[in-house]
């Protein structure tokens, strides 16, 4: 895609989709959105993830949700 000048893709979708992703390396930003708010635990929603490779670059608060964005660690 970035032959036809596409630059920035935003992928918001489920845990396969994203981890999909973050096998092939295809990404180099991460925003995560936090709430207070919890849903049903239906298992294995959640993207796998090495918060580790990760750098902490903004945090907002959203009233009583958060919103982290992070690069990538090169």
């Amino acid at each position: 895609i970035a032959e036809e000048g596409i630059t920035r893709l935003l992928v918001e979708g489920g845990a396969k989709l994203h981890n999909s992703f973050i096998e092939a390396e295809l990404f180099d930003e991460v925003q995560i959105l936090k709430s207070v708010k919890t849903l049903p635990d239906h298992g294995g929603w959640a993207a796998l993830l090495d918060m580790n490779t990760l750098i902490p670059l903004e945090k907002r608060d959203l009233g009583e949700d958060s919103l982290e964005i992070y690069r990538v660690a090169n």
